[in-house]
């Protein structure tokens, strides 16, 4: 069963269901990552600066750049991305250490459906590990801590390479369907417009006639 990065969930689908196996979806890891990376991005800029940054400096214009995929990145806008953080001083050189602890994660999280054996997953392990552990950023080394304590269910995604993204991509529809529609009153056409929603079909295909045809 693939859940998001909750204790709670993991628990109460420990307790329920004690035989299942718990897989972590790779999005919420990914995103926990990239949280990091602008958590370490925002701390650095008001220890060193006393402020929020700015649009002027490199560091600012980076932020998005950050939080791609290297595969992504252009070679072009990696350079550019590279030489920005190390003109940046101890900020940029911060970053790019956050930036490529986020990186070594998404190699470890790349091996899914590849059929990896347990020494290739192993390997990229030990180097994301390593690389936390000998920087001296703590949001990196509090990443890899939280990890380890997920890396049961990590692992088991790595395995099986199984994922709830499709039941998270319906639960985003109807969020947005509800939203669009400032809530609704009615549960039948509440279950109407999600259909249409997930099913993506025209609402007359679904919706009953409520009329007699004079013929």
């Amino acid at each position: 069963m693939a859940i998001d990065m909750s204790t709670s969930y993991r628990a109460a689908v420990r307790t329920g269901l004690p035989h299942a196996t718990i897989v972590v979806d790779h999005f919420h890891v990914v995103q926990l990552a990239s949280k990091m990376v602008s958590t370490v991005r925002r701390r650095t800029t008001a220890t060193l600066r006393g402020r929020q940054g700015r649009a002027t400096e490199p560091v600012w214009r980076t932020r998005c750049r950050l939080l791609c995929n290297r595969e992504d990145l252009t070679g072009k806008q990696f350079t550019k991305m590279r030489k920005g953080l190390m003109d940046a001083g101890q900020i940029g050189m911060t970053l790019l250490t956050a930036w490529i602890a986020q990186k070594r994660l998404r190699d470890l999280l790349a091996l899914a459906r590849t059929r990896a054996n347990r020494e290739r997953v192993g390997h990229l392990r030990w180097k994301f590990r390593t690389w936390c552990a000998d920087s001296e950023v703590p949001e990196v080394r509090q990443l890899a801590v939280t990890l380890d304590c997920w890396w049961p269910e990590i692992s088991a995604f790595i395995a099986t390479g199984h994922s709830n993204a499709t039941s998270e991509g319906v639960n985003r529809m109807i969020k947005l369907c509800a939203r669009n529609t400032h809530g609704f009153r009615n549960p039948a056409s509440q279950r109407l417009c999600t259909r249409c929603v997930i099913t993506r079909r025209a609402r007359g295909h679904l919706a009953p006639l409520n009329f007699v045809d004079p013929a």
